[in-house]
């Protein structure tokens, strides 16, 4: 026996299964699993009700649609009480409400359910704190016998069942009401249906976004049902109908029109995301354009400075801000030009940013620079700090090695460790430098910056260079930098 301390659930999804067993079983609830509605059904026939039902939408066989109908239908008289809670992934937001007054459910919970959410609605569906919305039908029909047949057999299923014997009383009742499903008789005394459906639903059904509209006749005229269906009807039906038969229409009809409305609005919900999607690439773009050229005129700015300045120091000095300012500009303007923004083509990113270094320095024609190894894409972020450590070090070189109108070579050799670590191997063919310079407390600012850049990051800085026979004989260092 299941009886009042048990939960029956129905997912085909046995992760979602688990998951809503632990939920219930925190309720002190037993939990009976099922992956299809069948299989429920047939547990639960002949015993004690249980507590609670709870119910995906789309299974194979016999949906969740069906399986809540039948709940509440006259075969399943013994269970016609149990609530039912809904856990869906297709509906979600103002679409909820309707799918529970559709399915005579007491709950719906949009899936992935959030545990505390899940847990509280249940608690008050078990403590009767949430009622099932029933679904409410129209009928429209000038003969009361036929009128008085549908309205007992949709009540039996569990909808509320309101007559109207003309058009202008459908109307006030429709006004007064929300209605799911409109049934119209074609003949009324004083309009035709179809005008009438077209006042209730408006054509193509769009006119009212809740309501199903089902027209019947005993006319065998075959254009009528066309002329229906154009002025927004759902279905059309040839009388005598039987009650039963309508009532098994309306449920399709219900399922068909939510899955129709969560299509419509998905598209609607689509155009609107990408509207907002355009206008923020618009504003993105224009922050990155007002970003480069601010950017730009620092750098300008820089240099027509140290074009002015007759101190050989501070001409250097304003030489070196220009570098650091291009360096960051070099990987903003790779990152703006890529597919993507979380990497960047290393080979490219280095050449651009080292021809401005040379450019700045009248070095372009007589410094040449080799740049070899792993020149695969590096994160952004990793190509930031490289950016400015070749600058640093480059702007070494041109200052210390390569004075005057001296020719020279620079070698830039990168390779990858591991996942983690990229080591940048640097040497140009200068004079070197003193061993007493090798000594961290004596480095200039260029060098103190590469040191602090890489070692803040988990990295290292080492003079000279680990591979000195790979070197160009002059300055040599390694950075090993970490990704």
């Amino acid at each position: 026996m299941i009886g009042k301390k048990a939960a029956v659930v129905v997912n085909d999804d046995s992760t979602q299964i688990e998951l809503l067993e632990a939920l219930l079983s925190e309720l002190e609830l037993s939990v009976y699993s099922f992956l299809d509605v069948a299989s429920a059904l047939e547990f639960m026939s002949g015993q004690e009700a249980p507590a609670l039902v709870v119910t995906d939408l789309y299974m194979p066989e016999i949906d969740g649609w069906r399986f809540c109908r039948l709940l509440k239908s006259p075969e399943y008289e013994q269970l016609n009480h149990v609530p039912i809670v809904v856990v869906s992934a297709t509906f979600s937001g103002e679409d909820s409400e309707e799918i529970t007054r559709t399915l005579g459910a007491a709950g719906f919970i949009p899936a992935p359910v959030v545990p505390e959410e899940f847990l509280e609605q249940v608690t008050l569906v078990l403590h009767g704190g949430q009622v099932s919305i029933k679904q409410r039908v129209l009928i429209v029909e000038v003969h009361a016998s036929t009128a008085r047949s549908f309205s007992k057999a949709f009540e039996e299923h569990g909808y509320l069942a309101d007559w109207a014997n003309t058009g202008a009383a459908a109307t006030k009742l429709f006004k007064a009401n929300r209605y799911d499903v409109v049934v119209l008789d074609h003949h009324l005394p004083d309009m035709l249906g179809n005008e009438l459906l077209k006042l209730l639903v408006g054509t193509n059904g769009q006119g009212c976004s809740h309501t199903v509209g089902l027209m019947m006749t005993s006319d065998p005229d075959p254009s009528l049902a066309l002329r229906w269906l154009e002025d927004g009807a759902w279905g059309c039906l040839r009388k005598p109908v039987d009650p039963l038969y309508l009532i098994r229409i309306c449920e399709q009809a219900a399922r068909e029109h939510a899955l129709l409305r969560v299509e419509y609005q998905l598209e609607q919900r689509t155009v609107e995301v990408k509207r907002l999607l355009t206008e923020k690439q618009l504003l993105l773009d224009e922050l990155q354009h007002r970003v480069k050229n601010n950017m730009h005129t620092v750098a300008t700015l820089l240099q027509l400075r140290a074009m002015s300045a007759v101190n050989p120091q501070v001409r250097n000095t304003l030489l070196e801000a220009q570098g650091t300012v291009r360096s960051v500009l070099s990987i903003y303007e790779t990152l703006h030009s890529s597919d993507g923004i979380d990497t960047v083509a290393t080979k490219k990113h280095i050449e651009s940013l080292l021809d401005h270094v040379l450019r700045a320095f009248g070095a372009l024609s007589r410094v040449k620079i080799d740049i070899s190894g792993d020149t695969e894409n590096i994160s952004s972020q990793t190509a930031v700090t490289l950016g400015i450590v070749l600058n640093e070090l480059v702007t070494n070189s041109l200052k210390y090695a390569f004075t005057g109108e001296r020719d020279g070579k620079i070698k830039v050799a990168i390779e990858r460790v591991g996942t983690a670590h990229i080591t940048v191997t640097y040497s140009d063919s200068g004079p070197g430098v003193a061993d007493s310079t090798v000594n961290p407390e004596r480095f200039g600012f260029g060098l103190s910056m590469v040191d602090n850049l890489s070692t803040e990051g988990g990295g290292s800085f080492r003079m000279p260079a680990d591979s000195a026979a790979d070197t160009l004989g002059g300055f040599s260092c390694t950075v090993v930098l970490r990704e």
